[in-house]
């Protein structure tokens, strides 16, 4: 029961979410993205705030309306897209649990490869999205290897902090565990539960 409940929730929020671009013709977009991307601290939600936000200033630019203004129509065209994007986009972020069930499903199977066969993990690029590869792992991103743009965009992560673990790999050696994050004085308090999800730990070395 708990899980149809869980279900449920996921799909009125995704169907909230959807409906925020065009209940509000368009001008909802840049908020509701701009207040995922701090909750999720992503660059990629931030960046489709800002494009958002820009095509609503457009489309309400005064005299946009007129017959005779000369982007009256592109502006129109531009924000009836804007707000389909937006839908579809929201649709596809929002709404955790369900949106994001097979790709834990990828994250587990990636994680007991992991384990099972470190070396073919790496060969096969797990955790590593910076890097041309055809395996699936559902978003993982391992704490030893990925550059620190990669480790940035994570949830709860920052440059800063991710400019830290990389020299803390380099100066103090590569990461046994996800909790040395703490041990080590890089993390304090409680991580997200979306953070732990995302990173791997494979102490095989990269040779690529």
């Amino acid at each position: 029961m708990r899980a149809t409940s869980t279900n449920w929730k996921a799909v009125w929020l995704k169907l909230g979410g959807a409906a925020v671009p065009v209940v509000t013709i368009g001008t909802g977009s840049p908020i509701m993205f701009g207040i995922l991307a701090v909750r999720r601290r992503s660059l990629l939600l931030a960046a489709s705030a800002v494009i958002y936000l820009g095509t609503a200033a457009w489309f309400w630019v005064p005299g946009w309306g007129e017959p005779d203004h000369p982007s009256s129509d592109a502006a129109i065209f531009t924000l009836l897209a804007s707000m389909v994007v937006a839908s579809i986009q929201a649709a596809l972020v929002i709404g955790g649990p369900l949106a994001d069930r097979g790709a834990a499903e990828r994250r587990q199977a990636a994680r007991q490869l992991v384990a099972e066969r470190p070396q073919t993990a790496r060969t096969l690029g797990i955790g590593r999205p910076d890097l041309p590869r055809t395996y699936d792992d559902g978003g993982l991103v391992d704490l030893n290897d990925a550059p620190a743009e990669i480790l940035a965009v994570l949830p709860g992560l920052d440059p800063q902090l991710a400019a830290a673990i990389v020299s803390s790999r380099l100066g103090r050696g590569r990461f046994q565990r996800v909790d040395e994050l703490w041990s080590r004085g890089l993390l304090h308090g409680v991580a997200s539960q979306e953070l732990l999800d995302r990173l791997v730990v494979i102490t095989v070395q990269d040779r690529r």
